[in-house]
């Protein structure tokens, strides 16, 4: 090509959801580094070639309808799609990984001792089928129960339809015996659980943990409690499809599969700051860790607090927890760090003194070690996501 090719993004971004918003920052981002000129359509344009055959556009990158794929194939321009569901199957297509998503939140919630699971998503909707599958593997695996509730796409349109939303919910969630966790397949359904689950007087997380999906970040950190949820990394979905557009235009062969990505990762909030395990020392340790870890306690604090003696405790926790004492709360730390790196303009220091560590310098050190990168770059890499959305 002669000059800068000229790309078409075509996605809605008047949709105030983050999955929009990022997967174009992505994109785009791509876009600048190789300097292709954009054009961003919230629905495919009509034509897209002039009066003399001639393609308007040399690539698109789209929530792409099958329509829209067979007029750029007719104008021969390579189209790239970023929707799951989308109608044109026999695309190049790039993904969040939803089946790895279910898998992580189960993980999660297992992790705090979760043995009886529940999945609320979409009827007929296959981002919510990939997750709920991911989900039944990993329960499956670990001998758990899990229950599910699929709802209409249309549930708070109307309403009629939010009133019977409700009371499905709230007789779904009446049938379970506490403790139990909850994916929702997005963080304003997730937002719409915990609000019913507060209604019926069960505690979160104590009574029950829940997950939402997307990590947006307004719906899940107000009101109270805020919600956990999975980090897809929508953004890399956009940069990567961007990519993929640029290996075709340099004359790549499309890949015949769906480029799947897995997700960035579960952004542990309130709403499953709770560990349920079966032995009463280590669970009162943990609860106090996880209310004090803002504080500069130490492993003798956790201790004193339990009423037993170190070695006890730590007997307890390596059989319960599979870890050490200190290493329990260096893991607590470094997930309120990771909250707060991400949610904040907190300095690094002021993060540090926020997570009960003595000085930035031993922060950083410990970060490394656990993450594989700095606070800095971590800030850096996750907080684009909210530039973008």
């Amino acid at each position: 090509m002669s000059e800068s090719p000229h790309i078409a993004i075509v996605i809605d971004l008047q949709w105030t959801l983050k999955h929009h918003h990022e997967t174009f920052a992505g994109a785009y981002e791509f876009a600048q580094r190789q300097g292709w000129r954009c054009t961003v359509w919230p629905q495919p344009p009509s034509e897209l070639a002039d009066g003399r055959g001639q393609a308007k556009y040399d690539g698109i990158i789209a929530r792409a309808t099958k329509p829209l794929a067979e007029s750029a194939r007719r104008a021969n321009i390579p189209l790239v799609n970023i929707w799951l569901s989308s109608s044109a199957t026999d695309v190049p297509t790039v993904t969040p990984d939803y089946v790895r998503g279910g898998e992580m939140a189960a993980e999660h919630l297992a992790a705090r001792g979760i043995r009886r699971f529940g999945y609320v998503g979409i009827r007929r909707d296959q981002c919510s089928a990939l997750e709920l599958s991911g989900v039944r593997q990993k329960v499956a695996e670990g001998g758990g129960q899990l229950r599910h509730l699929l709802v209409p796409q249309s549930h708070s349109d109307r309403s009629s339809m939010w009133d019977r939303f409700r009371t499905e919910l709230t007789s779904w969630l009446l049938e379970w015996e506490p403790p139990f966790g909850i994916l929702a397949c997005s963080d304003m359904v997730a937002r719409y659980v915990a609000n019913t689950v507060r209604e019926q007087n069960l505690r979160i997380p104590e009574d029950v943990a829940i997950i939402g999906s997307g990590n947006e970040t307004v719906a899940c950190t107000s009101p109270e409690p805020a919600i956990s949820s999975i980090d897809f990394g929508y953004r890399r979905v956009g940069y990567r499809a961007a990519g993929l557009l640029h290996d075709i235009l340099g004359g790549a062969t499309p890949p015949a599969a769906q480029v799947v990505l897995p997700p960035s990762e579960v952004v542990a909030r309130t709403s499953t700051d709770s560990y349920v395990v079966k032995d009463d020392v280590v669970a009162r340790a943990l609860r106090f860790m996880a209310d004090e870890s803002h504080r500069p306690i130490r492993v003798r604090d956790v201790v004193g607090h339990t009423h037993t003696s170190h070695r006890s405790l730590a007997r307890h926790f390596q059989n319960v927890r599979g870890r050490t004492i200190i290493e329990e709360l260096t893991r607590m730390r470094i997930g309120r760090a990771k909250r707060l790196l991400v949610e904040s303009e907190m300095l690094v220091k002021e993060v540090a003194a926020a997570c009960g560590s003595s000085n930035s310098n031993r922060l950083c050190e410990t970060f490394q070690s656990l993450e594989g990168t700095t606070p800095g770059k971590f800030r850096s890499e996750h907080s684009r996501a909210r530039a973008g959305g």
